[in-house]
């Protein structure tokens, strides 16, 4: 009996129907960072899911959003050092992150991935949650590179996804 986080990857088929291409007993990444600031009770949630009770979770905000924080340096399997108000700490999530002497490296890992982390927005609507995001983003420093511009790319998926008689916006 499996109770842990699953992530899954679903594509939909010229047929409209989708189909599961990966299936992972891991929170999501992204979304990861996202939910863990985003949901006020996710402790309670996670804990009460493990014992087979479900609880609808309580999302800080209607909406959030996520840009990941690239640095070519990673790929290469180099440290990366980002810098970045204490005030904002809260939603830049760094992976392999560590604090050395007040500075803050991303250390290399095992996959030399490009993707270090992610900046995280919240707000009542869509265009708050990005706009967070790209306030946060002006304020990190460093050889970074941070996919706000995908927003507008994102948008028109939401859009699209009307067509599957699905509305989000």
């Amino acid at each position: 009996k499996f109770n842990g986080s699953v992530s899954t990857e679903i594509r939909i088929g010229k047929d409209h129907k989708p189909f599961m291409i990966d299936l992972c007993a891991r929170v999501a990444n992204p979304p990861g960072y996202l939910v863990m600031e985003h949901t006020k009770n996710l402790p309670k949630v996670v804990l009460m899911g493990a014992q087979g009770e479900l609880v609808e979770p309580d999302f800080a905000s209607k909406w959030g959003v996520e840009a990941i924080i690239y640095a070519d340096a990673a790929e290469h399997g180099d440290p990366v050092t980002v810098e970045f108000p204490k005030d904002v700490e809260q939603f830049v999530k760094l992976r392999n992150h560590v604090v050395v002497n007040g500075v803050h490296q991303v250390m290399p890992g095992r996959l030399h991935y490009p993707q270090i982390g992610s900046v995280i927005g919240m707000g009542e609507t869509l265009k708050e949650a990005e706009d967070m995001v790209r306030e946060i983003a002006d304020e990190v420093k460093g050889a970074v590179k941070i996919k706000v511009d995908s927003f507008r790319d994102a948008e028109e998926q939401l859009e699209k996804l009307k067509e599957y008689k699905i509305d989000v916006l």
